[in-house]
């Protein structure tokens, strides 16, 4: 997945996840059924593909979120029970 966004952005195109089948299984068989998917291939994700505008502009992401979690709280050693420790203060 990281080579078709890399590639898709190299090529000046736009690309914009849309969905895992474990979001909405119930329409997972409408698209294998649309895009006529053989039973010997598996979904693994749905992207959204186009070229942009010549004049498109990108928003600066914001990464001051108050909601932001501490690394602590989703990165671990070895195991779940070890959180990562020194990183929060950097965040």
């Amino acid at each position: 997945m990281e080579n078709l966004w890399l590639t898709t952005v190299e090529l000046g195109m736009g690309i914009q996840f849309i969905s895992f089948p474990m979001e909405a299984p119930e329409n997972w068989n409408s698209i294998k059924q649309l895009l006529e998917v053989p039973e010997n291939l598996e979904l693994m994700a749905v992207y959204r593909l186009g070229y942009l505008p010549t004049k498109h502009h990108r928003p600066s992401i914001d990464w001051s979120s108050r909601e932001r979690r501490q690394p602590s709280q989703y990165v671990f050693r070895s195991t779940c029970a070890t959180p990562q420790s020194g990183w929060d203060e950097a965040s």
